[in-house]
């Protein structure tokens, strides 16, 4: 079977009677930026739930990297590699940046028990590699100076790129982002815009959620337009901006 990176087929999903997803379809290439439009309960993060193992769907197939992913649970489909951010961004908020950071390694030594007590040295190295690692990512994304913070210190912004360095640091190929601009400022949006514009060429791929058409046509390859959980239309950013449906269902 030829299988693309990523490969959804069929799914469907109901809470009682309504509909989240029907017959939901689509591929999604290495290293490219999907977007994922349409109005308030179209689906689409019942969509990212059922992608990262929150909810399971009632019917359907999720391969990624050639690995089906339908059924299996949530930290085992982060350990394949596919991280998420939330709207609500799901930080621990009386704890350190840094230490925000760290907890987001994967694959971690000291999480084994029987190295903490028998191979302490291996935990030590590895806990200072990580350490080192986050303190260079904080500096790039100009938020060293607020390493040992606490994160509820920080802006609404910062928080949120915050949530987005915690997805790389992971090593994930397969990034489920929410809204990751909505509701901050400028600057901030271009900055976290510009790291997101990037992965493509660390071959990681994303899928973006985002009510703004701007965003959209400024980071994706294509989009995929949603309506009452089906997938209406997908094409170029451009290709779906200008499609009568989308104008009558969701842009007016």
């Amino acid at each position: 079977m030829n299988l693309q990176w990523l490969q959804v087929c069929d799914l469907n999903k109901h809470y009682n009677g309504i509909i989240a997803l029907e017959d939901f379809s689509f591929q999604l290439k290495r290293s490219e930026i999907v977007g994922l439009i349409g109005p308030n309960g179209a689906g689409k993060t019942t969509l990212f739930n059922v992608l990262n193992g929150f909810v399971p769907a009632d019917s359907g197939q999720i391969f990624f990297n050639n690995i089906e992913l339908h059924k299996k649970s949530a930290y085992k489909i982060a350990n394949l590699g596919v991280a998420r951010t939330f709207q609500d961004l799901r930080l621990i908020y009386q704890i350190s940046v840094l230490e925000n950071i760290l907890l987001s390694f994967r694959n971690q030594p000291g999480e084994n028990l029987v190295n903490t007590f028998f191979r302490s040295g291996l935990c030590k190295k590895a806990e200072a590699k990580n350490r080192d690692f986050a303190c260079v990512t904080l500096k790039k994304v100009n938020l060293i100076d607020k390493a040992n913070h606490l994160t509820s210190d920080l802006s609404y912004g910062q928080q949120k790129l915050l949530s987005l360095i915690c997805c790389l640091v992971s090593g994930a190929e397969l990034l489920l982002l929410d809204e990751p601009v909505a509701g901050i400022a400028p600057e901030m949006t271009e900055k976290i815009l510009s790291i997101i514009k990037e992965l493509p060429k660390q071959n990681k791929s994303v899928i973006i959620i985002e009510h703004n058409m701007d965003v959209i046509t400024q980071v994706c390859h294509r989009v995929i337009f949603m309506e009452s959980g089906k997938k209406i239309c997908e094409g170029t950013p451009q290709q779906v901006h200008s499609n009568p449906e989308v104008i009558e269902s969701y842009i007016n």
